[in-house]
């Protein structure tokens, strides 16, 4: 019995919650709420590269909320070198990988 009598909210609940009403993000809504700067968003999804699914609505770029949510609940990926674990962890495999080859 973990229960500690806390609700969980998925991702999808709380940004209903935040924007009410709301389907879809502008790029600075969606800045401020995955904490990227907007011209990175603009830039990345100007490319086709930003991992967020975004739809064009009477010729602006949106960001569906269900996409959002989908982005949060899969962990955004970590920014910046690689953690000593991570780096060990990649090594052990690339060690184990090369025993196989052998």
């Amino acid at each position: 019995d973990g229960d500690l009598g806390m609700a969980t909210s998925s991702s999808l609940e709380v940004l209903h919650a935040i924007f009410p009403g709301r389907v879809a993000l502008n790029f600075e809504e969606l800045a401020r709420t995955i904490d990227l700067s907007k011209e990175y968003i603009e830039n990345t999804a100007a490319k086709g590269r930003f991992p967020i699914r975004s739809v064009k609505i009477n010729g602006r770029r949106v960001f569906p909320i269900a996409a959002v949510a989908d982005y949060l609940d899969q962990g955004a990926p970590r920014r910046g070198r690689p953690t000593k674990a991570e780096q060990i962890a990649r090594h052990t495999a690339g060690a184990a990988a090369e025993e196989v080859r052998s």
